[in-house]
């Protein structure tokens, strides 16, 4: 399965495997979570090698997915099973995704810290274990993979979005007034989002497409220091090339031309020469006051009268809105060739 010298080897195996250092017992690692500028790691013990991790796996396989054994060498056919597998969306598997904030019948998502309890009420009930959100997927997604000996580690994605109609754009719609119109967005934006990376060759696909393979089990349509093996590695440049480059633009205009939107990337005749940007500010405490610095920019050689409205929401880490916090509008003139920041309090 691992083909290149230095991945067969002991050392680097058994670190893709276990990712993580050995304590009470088990295999730790970090999720991550929150906020692209407010990252902290979640530990959650994996436990691939507690005996039920590999019971488990080998039950929902042999009884919901009943994959045939000449398919059971195959792990680009298994890792696509078991990610549906995890969720109980269409075949009764192992978790129970739920973000409306009710638990009482269940256990709340954010009090899971590992793979093997969940596993061990699934096999004791044999039915879906409630609840999980994207982290409790990924992890436990993590464990069944790995206990078949599969090269998995999960990968959190911050600002996730979520296109629906493949316009490669994320729309949200505004009336004059500046009020939301909730009902008609279909795309969403997540403060961050878990899935996982498989390693495994693909005899399938042309040259070069081996190695780390994304799967997603999430059904999204709806401490003590472990040592360096648990700190975070940022892939991003494993997905995309690096934001505003020439390359990132290329990519992006290319796929726009497959889209539902050909066309929302393309140069217009219309000219623009006034620029709004939200500047980033520092962390925002809970209970606390903060501001929003919005620069204008007019690179015009006139003067211009500009209407801003701001909207601000309170929002689930899933990009749903749940109220209004802030609504005001700003006229103001803006001179030739400058700009002005106006704080939003």
């Amino acid at each position: 399965m691992l083909g290149e010298a230095p991945l067969r080897s002991k050392g680097t195996l058994n670190e893709m495997l276990t990712a993580g250092a050995a304590y009470d017992g088990g295999w730790w690692a970090k999720i991550l979570s929150v906020h692209q500028n407010e990252i902290f790691g979640m530990p959650w013990n994996f436990g691939q090698f507690e005996s039920v991790s590999l019971q488990a796996t080998v039950y929902v396989l042999d009884k919901l997915a009943k994959i045939p054994m000449t398919y059971r060498g195959n792990p680009i056919a298994i890792t696509r099973m078991l990610s549906a597998l995890v969720n109980s969306l269409d075949d009764n598997g192992i978790l129970t995704g739920r973000w409306d904030g009710e638990y009482s019948d269940g256990i709340s998502p954010t009090k899971w810290n590992g793979s093997v309890a969940i596993l061990q009420k699934y096999m004791e009930t044999k039915q879906p274990v409630e609840y999980g959100q994207c982290w409790v997927f990924s992890g436990v997604m993590t464990t069944v993979c790995r206990a078949l000996g599969i090269p998995t580690r999960s990968v959190t994605n911050f600002a996730s979005a979520h296109d629906t109609d493949g316009s490669l754009t994320i729309d949200m719609h505004w009336d004059e007034n500046g009020e939301h119109m909730s009902e008609l967005d279909t795309d969403s934006v997540w403060n961050f989002h878990v899935w996982n990376e498989c390693w495994m060759t693909r005899p399938d696909l042309q040259k070069g497409y081996g190695g780390w393979q994304a799967v997603d089990a999430t059904p999204q349509e709806t401490s003590e220091a472990r040592g360096s093996t648990v700190d975070r590695e940022d892939i991003t440049h494993a997905y995309k090339y690096d934001e505003g480059s020439t390359m990132e633009r290329a990519a992006v205009w290319r796929a726009s031309h497959f889209s539902t939107k050909p066309d929302v990337y393309t140069e217009e005749d219309s000219v623009e020469d006034v620029f709004f940007s939200i500047k980033d500010f520092e962390e925002v405490y809970f209970g606390s006051s903060f501001e929003i610095p919005i620069e204008i920019r007019n690179t015009s050689d006139e003067c211009r009268t500009i209407s801003l409205t701001v909207t601000l929401l309170s929002v689930y880490y899933t990009g749903v809105r749940k109220s209004k916090l802030l609504h005001k509008v700003f006229n103001q003139q803006l001179s030739p060739h400058c700009s002005k920041f106006t704080p939003v309090y």
